[in-house]
């Protein structure tokens, strides 16, 4: 069983972790792979109401900034400072030390629009192969 499999996709790359309503997001490796190398981010204040699809977080990478929008509505109640310092945590350990935030949802339900992991492999054939190259690869952490 793969770390993933608890998890489900947003077509935007982003995992969703769920326990209860309580939730926890981060980038896919497929995701994180396309950014090539994470060097900033922009986290959300922790009691911040997100409806789905608004901007949940930025991720700065080499030249570009990407805007993630939340997967599911809720209120962010945690955001892992760790990455304002390392957010090539983002690159190194996406389902693991790198995730983004943990919310509490306000409709459970949205998850079903969210892909299980079969689907979201399917959809984009890369990632599940760039998954089982990475579970063999793990950069060292500093």
């Amino acid at each position: 069983m793969t770390e993933e499999m608890d998890c489900r996709y947003s077509i935007e790359h982003l995992w969703v972790r769920c326990h209860g309503t309580d939730v926890e997001i981060g980038v896919t490796n497929f995701g994180q792979r396309q950014m090539i190398r994470v060097n900033g981010v922009e986290l959300p204040q922790v009691g911040k109401e997100l409806n789905r699809g608004e901007i949940l977080c930025v991720l700065h990478a080499m030249k570009a900034a990407v805007e993630l929008p939340s997967p599911v509505s809720g209120t962010v109640t945690e955001v892992n400072r760790q990455l304002l310092e390392r957010p090539w945590r983002v690159n190194s350990d996406p389902y693991g030390s790198g995730w983004l935030v943990r919310m509490r949802m306000r409709n459970p339900a949205e998850l079903d629009d969210l892909l299980d992991e079969d689907t979201y492999n399917a959809k984009f054939p890369w990632s599940e192969w760039q998954s089982r190259l990475l579970s063999k690869y793990r950069p060292p952490s500093n």
